[in-house]
């Protein structure tokens, strides 16, 4: 009797157990699902090789693909971490996407989309740049794959449309600038400060000194017109009109000027930095004077140049002295000697501390002046204009005027002599 009890209570276990488990089946069947939560939908990696799991919620069986072959899925039979993502080194300079599409029968694809960093790069192909006076821009070739910014000196700014069609050349604009040097750096590096990404590019600007203005009054028709720079402007306090005379050589021409006469000369020199002034430059002329010049009672000048054009009651600054023919003036001296009827070649170069007279190729004048006087305006400069109305002076014949933004050297006058 007891056996048979225990064999009934069983059977009515085991009947119970396999109805309960009958039902989960079914609840299964009639409730399927499967999903990724929202935040697995996006993942992000570094450069470096790097796995990750992800669970797929579901109670149906699904299948995983992606769309680049740098990162491969792997389904796993487990209820979670049941999706492996696996994503080779990135050795690209760019980031990369990829697309993983999880697929299950009845449902629409999941997609899960991953993005892979790339190791920062920046790097710039020239390691200096030079810049001289026959270029004003220069151009950077830069590799990178992050937001740049640039920290430049006062003197460069870039150039509209950066960087060119292909990506990669940033051009930029050296500022206007007297003969001489100037160096700065150019500092390529990360928009976001915490990348701690630069890298320091030297730039040297050199100006050498050039002709900016010749005039060599070739033309009886256009006296004034310049070879190099702008046309000389002419004035006369008298009313007395210059002549187009023959000059020092066959098909080379001059003009005499009358008393009281000057031209003016818009220049277009660029100052020193911080300063409002030209202080550095070289000025010539190819003149004779006449004989009776030097025959007339009383002290007579003939003058070169006038910086001060704002005042016509001062001196100009360099004149021929008739009482002993030489060239000067009281804060440098006088020098050379001047013949009567006879063509001569003046150089005058200015620098501070540095003022020199040459007569036909030898120095007659060597001063450490310091004088303010011989600072140019920038507005510009007066050429064979009258000094103060104490000195009187005749005519005199002028077949050429050239003006250097900087001082020559002797070397360089002795080459332009010989070259002649």
């Amino acid at each position: 009797m007891n056996k048979t009890i225990k064999f009934l209570a069983l059977c009515f276990f085991l009947s119970t157990l396999f109805s309960a488990c009958k039902d989960d089946t079914n609840n299964e069947s009639k409730d399927p699902y499967f999903e990724v939560t929202q935040k697995e939908l996006s993942l992000n990696f570094i450069s470096d090789y790097d796995f990750r799991y992800i669970t797929v919620k579901t109670n149906r069986d699904f299948t995983a693909t992606s769309s680049e072959s740098w990162c491969t899925v792997t389904v796993i039979d487990d209820k979670v971490d049941n999706l492996k993502i696996v994503v080779q080194g990135n050795q690209g300079f760019e980031n990369r996407t990829a697309q993983i599409t999880v697929s299950s029968a009845g449902f629409d694809n999941i997609v899960v989309t991953v993005t892979q960093g790339s190791d920062l790069v920046l790097t710039v192909k020239e390691s200096e740049i030079f810049v001289d006076e026959k270029a004003s821009e220069f151009s950077l070739e830069i590799t990178v794959n992050f937001p740049i910014v640039f920290e430049l000196p006062d003197w460069i700014h870039e150039k509209s449309g950066n960087p060119t069609n292909d990506g990669k050349t940033w051009t930029f604009v050296t500022s206007q600038m007297a003969p001489g040097e100037r160096s700065g750096m150019v500092v390529v590096k990360s928009e976001d400060v915490s990348l701690g990404k630069r890298v320091n590019i030297p730039v040297l600007q050199k100006i050498n000194v050039s002709k900016i203005g010749l005039w060599l009054f070739d033309d009886p028709q256009d006296i004034t017109k310049a070879t190099i720079g702008k046309p000389l402007v002419y004035e006369t306090r008298l009313g007395l009109p210059y002549a187009s005379v023959d000059g020092p050589s066959v098909n080379n021409k001059a003009v005499r000027l009358p008393a009281r006469c000057h031209f003016f000369a818009d220049h277009g020199m660029l100052p020193k930095a911080g300063e409002t002034f030209i202080s550095e430059y070289t000025v010539f002329f190819e003149f004779k004077v006449p004989a009776y010049t030097f025959l007339g009672e009383g002290v007579v000048y003939y003058p070169f140049l006038k910086t001060r054009i704002n005042d016509p009651s001062v001196d100009a600054d360099v004149l021929l002295r008739g009482t002993d023919r030489a060239i000067g003036i009281g804060s440098t001296g006088y020098g050379g000697t001047v013949n009567a009827e006879e063509w001569h070649r003046l150089y005058l170069t200015f620098k501070t501390g540095e003022i020199r007279y040459y007569l036909n190729g030898t120095r007659i004048v060597n001063s450490t002046s310091t004088d303010a006087r011989f600072r140019i305006h920038l507005d510009g400069v007066l050429f064979c204009t009258n000094a103060a109305q104490k000195y009187e002076y005749d005519e005199w014949e002028v077949a050429e005027i050239g003006l250097w933004n900087g001082a020559l050297t002797e070397e360089q006058i002795t080459e332009i002599e010989n070259n002649r």
